[in-house]
């Protein structure tokens, strides 16, 4: 489960140890919380045809013209085509769906499409930058949901299958 520490640095707390995030390369960290989701929502382990492939990932993320953050990464390799949690109630968008909009990658689009939710463009660098949404109506605003992208993709899907917090105790 992460923790906020400060608003640019956090920590992700495995087997009692604090765990600094800074290099790219460090997107292991994700995996544990994301294999449980799966084995949460799925019973089952992840399968390698659940996530989508390295290189498709590349080919997205040359499209974009940017490498998105470890958080997200990670979690598309895992999980990136399992549309049982991922376009069940609120819809991840497929790779091919992600845009960049007013200074955001969108991600994620609430189920009736009044809400979509985005990582500003310029903390993409981060491994697991902050969740913004917005309504969907002109000139909308974008707000912080307070919560990193792994924490808010997994409260998201733990809420939609009505699991809380239960979820992640034990």
């Amino acid at each position: 489960m992460l923790s906020i520490l400060r608003d640019t640095e956090y920590c992700v707390k495995l087997k009692n140890q604090s765990v600094a995030l800074r290099d790219p390369k460090s997107s292991m960290v994700f995996r544990e919380p994301y294999t449980n989701l799966i084995r949460r929502h799925l019973g089952r382990h992840p399968k390698r045809a659940d996530g989508v492939t390295a290189a498709a990932l590349r080919k997205y993320e040359r499209r974009l013209g940017l490498r998105l953050p470890a958080a997200m990464r990670e979690y598309y390799l895992i999980a990136g085509r399992v549309d049982e949690l991922n376009r069940e109630h609120n819809v991840l968008f497929r790779l091919d769906e992600l845009r960049i909009e007013e200074s955001h990658l969108w991600f994620m689009e609430e189920n009736q499409a009044v809400v979509h939710w985005g990582l500003p463009t310029k903390r993409l660098a981060e491994d697991d930058p902050s969740v913004y949404q917005r309504a969907n109506v002109g000139r909308a605003k974008w707000y912080s949901e307070r919560m990193r992208f792994s924490e808010f993709l997994i409260d998201t899907f733990d809420w939609q299958a009505g699991c809380g917090d239960a979820a992640h105790e034990g």
